[in-house]
């Protein structure tokens, strides 16, 4: 006979797997009904994604990280997404539509482990209602209808958050190697997720798990160094690539310029990036040359209008928690192969959810239960955002939080309408004193 705990695992199991199978469905639809032949920009692939698509082709022959128009060594944008949609690149054909289903089933396996975290913080019932909520939420799967990073990210982040609220838990020196090596790969994805060792794991073991100071220097000490061991070879290979140090990618001085400069410090475009902010400057070399070059002019230009850069950030961060323009984001973001019905379908569900999260937090709080890990990360988010522009994609890392926090605020909601039915009855009211005088 199969103990209790053991019936309702199955259960559970059995659940998941049918909201898993529905998000995957959700993502073929997706990709087959929108996502067929050119994109929103008019091109296969939008933005970042083809860079992505073609980096994974180039890795496909066997060239490994190289420019695929000039042969020379490249590192864009972390390595992880184009290793992961380079096998799509052997199968016969045209590879964007198989690497859109991979991303797909990325982007599935997320509402996998959404579920479970939601599971490990507030039950099965609160973990079913978070996967099913990932499942249709579009903030998820229009990300895992593009061949970008979001869609690991959201696995990332996800997967960090479930083995921080494991180390809570139990606060061992191989749940903290764990969390390291999943903190690692997802840097790998973002690298921006970096932000996570600070905000998280360093409080979590300094101030929530049990353990005394040493210990949790130790364990903090663990984590980072695994974090960083996953790192270094990437890290390594650059150095023999490049003139100049390369830890995640060459990308952060394009990234600087084109979000500091005329056109998005005034006019429609205050707080976005345009690319080409990049024109005027002069620069030569390899990617880690030019990258220095527009990294100095990207800070040149923000001394040059300093007394500008508050408004500016303020826009940024309204932008990305979609409280400044949403319609004018969702046309930005159509140059990333964003459909507007797709994007204003996702405002549509973002803000209930943002409202629900709130009430999330309040119930986790009343039991209890750490709230800083999911609360951290729109704290990334938020000084992400400010640092570089205001996107909806970069509000990735907290969308899962949001998710998690709806569905345990949903769990006790429904918690409090069963139990008032059950007070209600005949029954309980011949057996309730208090309750038959009410």
């Amino acid at each position: 006979m199969i103990p209790a705990h053991g019936r309702r695992v199955a259960r559970f199991g059995l659940w998941l797997a049918l909201i898993a199978l529905a998000a995957g469905g959700v993502r073929v639809a997706y990709v087959g009904l929108a996502k067929v032949g050119d994109d929103v920009c008019g091109m296969d692939l939008c933005g970042d994604a083809f860079f992505y698509s073609l980096q994974a082709r180039v890795l496909g022959d066997g060239n490994g990280f190289e420019n695929a128009f000039t042969g020379e060594p490249a590192a864009d944008h972390p390595p992880l997404t184009a290793l992961v949609a380079t096998p799509a690149v052997w199968l016969p054909g045209d590879p964007v539509l198989p690497q859109r289903l991979t991303m797909g089933l990325v982007g599935t396996g997320a509402v996998v482990v959404i579920g479970l975290l939601g599971r490990t913080i507030a039950g099965d019932r609160a973990g079913l209602i978070a996967a099913g909520i990932a499942a249709l939420y579009p903030n998820l799967w229009i990300n895992d209808g593009l061949v970008m990073s979001e869609s690991l990210t959201a696995l990332g982040v996800a997967t960090c958050l479930l083995l921080t609220y494991r180390l809570i838990r139990a606060p061992t020196v191989a749940s903290a190697a764990w969390l390291g090596l999943a903190l690692g790969l997802t840097i790998l994805t973002r690298a921006e997720i970096a932000l996570y060792l600070p905000f998280v794991v360093v409080p979590v073991l300094l101030w929530m798990a049990d353990l005394d100071r040493r210990r949790s220097l130790g364990r903090i000490a663990v984590a980072t160094g695994v974090t960083v061991a996953v790192l270094l070879p990437w890290t390594v290979y650059n150095t023999t690539r490049f003139e100049r140090p390369v830890a995640v990618s060459t990308n952060d001085g394009l990234t600087l310029i084109g979000a500091n400069c005329d056109a998005t410090y005034y006019g429609s475009g205050l707080g976005l990036w345009y690319g080409p902010c990049v024109e005027d400057v002069e620069a030569e070399g390899d990617q880690s040359q030019t990258s220095a070059i527009y990294r100095q002019a990207g800070v040149d230009n923000i001394t040059d209008d300093l007394d500008r850069l508050p408004v500016v950030v303020a826009v940024r961060v309204a932008r990305v928690w979609g409280l400044y323009e949403p319609g004018g984001m969702a046309t930005y973001s159509r140059g990333e192969g964003r459909e507007l019905w797709a994007s204003g379908l996702g405002s549509a569900f973002y803000y209930p959810l943002a409202v629900a999260a709130v009430a999330g937090v309040v119930v986790l709080r009343r039991r209890r239960t750490p709230v800083w890990p999911l609360v951290a990360t729109a704290g990334m988010v938020t000084l992400t955002s400010a640092a570089l522009y205001g996107l909806t994609r970069f509000r990735v890392p907290a969308e899962v939080s949001i998710v998690v926090l709806a569905g345990v605020a949903a769990d006790a909601a429904l918690r409090r309408w069963v139990d008032s039915r059950a007070a209600g009855t005949p029954a309980r009211r011949a057996h309730d004193p208090e309750v038959a005088e009410g």
